[in-house]
């Protein structure tokens, strides 16, 4: 049996970018921003350098996602084809956070360095997760979220709530309350993972909505004419024939 030369990367792909193992309380930054070609190089360029700083090895030059320790808060860095993720953690306090503590891991960045990130940032979400032995309990959450736009929901077959009222707050960051009751910490980073993924990729197949919006009118114009046409040719002559024809082309054109 001959095999595919790709076939083992291709099937390893699944194990390129596995969860984070996390143990509630954590607090938790993510950034995504938009790449090209160079700015992608810039984003590899920028992580050697926090690397350097704090005597930390470098990566080989291929790498496309890396996790590292950097004492007092935690990195995990991934290089897609059209973005590139930063994902900032720092271990929290069992309470409930202000809306203020959601960014705690920010304020403990190289600022410098952080305001440089490349790209064009489309996403940055601050995620909390708590352990809480009520999941049912709401009274907590009232000075959270704003009310009107907050939506909640359970994961994990009931072992976890998750909150959110979908706003950016005036740190231009959205925010995430995961409460979570009895989970182990793989389970806790696979959540965490997919809510970050889940977020990072709504803004992702929204980039198109703008163009979609500021096409509509024609699209409609267009839709229009051609019905028009169709209704047209039924009844057409053989004179009026090649009038169609080139109205049909000019709109296909």
């Amino acid at each position: 049996m001959i095999e595919h030369p790709a076939r083992r990367a291709l099937h390893n792909e699944v194990h390129a970018r596995p969860p984070e193992p996390m143990q509630a309380p954590v607090a938790i930054s993510h950034m995504v921003m938009l790449t090209d070609a160079t700015s992608r190089e810039a984003s590899r360029a920028h992580l050697m350098a926090l690397l350097h700083d704090h005597h930390l090895p470098v990566p080989q030059a291929h790498t496309n996602h890396l996790r590292v320790d950097l004492g007092n808060w935690r990195l995990r860095w991934e290089l897609h084809t059209e973005f590139v993720t930063w994902t900032f953690m720092v271990d929290a306090h069992d309470g409930l956070p202000n809306p203020e503590e959601y960014g705690m891991a920010l304020r403990l960045l190289p600022q410098q360095w952080f305001s440089e990130l490349p790209g064009e940032c489309l996403a940055r979400i601050n995620l909390w997760a708590k352990f809480t032995q009520d999941l049912s309990d709401r009274d907590e959450l009232h000075q959270q979220f704003r009310e009107d736009s907050l939506v909640a929901c359970q994961l994990a077959e009931g072992t976890a709530t998750l909150h959110t009222d979908f706003q950016i707050g005036p740190d231009g960051c959205s925010r995430m309350l995961l409460r979570v009751g009895q989970v182990s910490q793989r389970r806790l980073g696979r959540m965490v993972q997919r809510l970050l993924e889940i977020e990072t990729y709504r803004m992702m197949a929204l980039l198109g909505l703008p163009v979609a919006r500021s096409a509509a009118p024609s699209l409609a114009q267009a839709e229009q004419e051609l019905a028009d046409l169709a209704q047209a040719i039924r009844s057409a002559s053989h004179d009026e024939e090649a009038v169609l024809l080139e109205r049909l082309t000019r709109l296909a054109g």
